[in-house]
């Protein structure tokens, strides 16, 4: 019977953090959301818009400006050649015909508020790998230095108030990563909104960084008396899975250099995925029916 209960519990954990997962991957999901999205660079939105939708990601509907570290005012003086494109299209600056990640691009898009005067924020996501951003002809942030190529990255997020059109410009370069630009949507919508959509996701990140570090911990300090190497392999997951969902959290936190960080977090993808494939083959290999064939 205790047998019967163990396998029904374990049956129900699986479900339980299948179910998490899956939710987790629905909320963090910016291209399944059906919202209102920009067209020919300008977003409108009414008060019953925004009610309904208090977040959504930028995808669609971008003024996109290649080879081009522009100023607003350089983009209003000057004709400079511009297309529309979605972010997360392309993972880089280039063209069909050139496929290199580096290079530089300037993005735009403008805003139509409520005339009511509320606050609103833009969360900007790891943009590879430097950019200063403009609201109106101000500059209000800088990460790294576009122009003299010297990368920083992190999740950042700037708020401003509503009641008048605001042209969102952001200028950016990249010669450190194999991504090039604004990779992932940046998310818009009332501060509140974006608040808590921005503490959702970090204490989620957080969460999962501390349940698979003690479980790393409970698995080696337990390996001497369990006498399972399979165990300590497993722990080593735990570990190396640990290092990768704290990147995001550590992105919302500070701001990075391109290396060496980001060669760790490939490193620790790939340590997950070759410890894995050993705890497979070490778990199959003791299967009978392996053992006889």
């Amino acid at each position: 019977m205790s047998s019967a209960i163990r396998k029904y519990a374990a049956l129900c954990i699986v479900c339980l953090c299948s179910s998490c997962f899956s939710w987790t991957v629905s909320f963090d999901n910016k291209y399944s959301q059906n919202t209102i999205q920009a067209a020919n660079g300008i977003l409108a939105l009414s008060e019953n818009d925004l009610k309904k939708s208090p977040v959504r990601f930028l995808v669609s509907g971008w003024e996109f400006y290649p080879d081009a570290l522009l100023t607003p005012e350089e983009i209003q003086d000057s004709d400079h050649y511009m297309r529309y494109l979605s972010i997360g299209e392309m993972s880089n600056f280039s063209s069909p015909a050139d496929s290199s990640p580096y290079g530089c691009g300037t993005y735009r898009m403008t805003f139509f508020l409520p005339e009511r005067k509320e606050a609103y924020a833009i969360e900007l996501p790891e943009v590879f790998s430097s950019y200063t951003l403009y609201l109106d002809h101000d500059r209000i942030l800088q990460l790294g230095d576009p122009e003299q190529r010297i990368p920083l990255v992190q999740n950042r997020m700037v708020t401003f108030y509503g009641g008048k059109p605001v042209t969102l410009t952001i200028a950016v370069s990249n010669y450190d990563h194999f991504y090039g630009g604004i990779v992932y949507p940046p998310a818009f919508g009332t501060m509140l909104a974006v608040n808590t959509s921005r503490g959702i996701r970090f204490a989620f990140c957080l969460f999962s960084c501390t349940v698979t570090f003690v479980c790393a911990c409970c698995l080696f300090t337990s390996v001497t008396w369990m006498k399972q190497k399979n165990a300590f392999l497993f722990g080593l997951i735990c570990l190396a899975m640990c290092g990768l969902s704290s990147y995001p959290a550590l992105h919302m936190l500070m701001a990075l250099p391109v290396f060496p960080w980001y060669t760790l977090e490939l490193f620790c993808i790939y340590l997950v995925t070759l410890l894995i494939i050993i705890l497979q083959n070490r778990i199959c290999a003791r299967l009978p029916s392996f053992r006889h064939q």
